[in-house]
């Protein structure tokens, strides 16, 4: 949903450096959509490296593509971004008779 808080994870298969990590947002660096810094996790595990991105927010609808390179994988994911429509207030009414 638009607006809504998530962390964005991403989990290579070898230990790289920061710095050999291209991560592409809809085609842009991703510091261009997304402001927070990332966490780098140089060996998560014995399993690779990490890179997550806490608390983001996207503040339009849409399809979003995500692309990370390193010199030895690409990895892509696409996910859809919904907006939610006007908030409705539902009003109750209750009528208390007293006898």
């Amino acid at each position: 949903m638009v607006g809504s808080k998530f962390d964005i994870k991403v989990e290579l298969n070898s230990v790289v450096e920061q710095k050999d990590v291209l991560i592409e947002l809809n085609g842009s660096p991703i510091a261009k959509t997304i402001a927070n810094k990332p966490e780098y996790i140089a060996n998560e595990n014995g399993k690779g490296s990490s890179i997550v991105f806490r608390d983001v927010q996207l503040k339009q609808a849409g399809k979003y593509q995500l692309i990370a390179k390193s010199p030895s994988e690409r990895l892509e994911v696409i996910w859809d971004v919904y907006a939610s429509g006007p908030r409705k207030v539902k009003m109750s009414s209750y009528l208390l008779v007293m006898e």
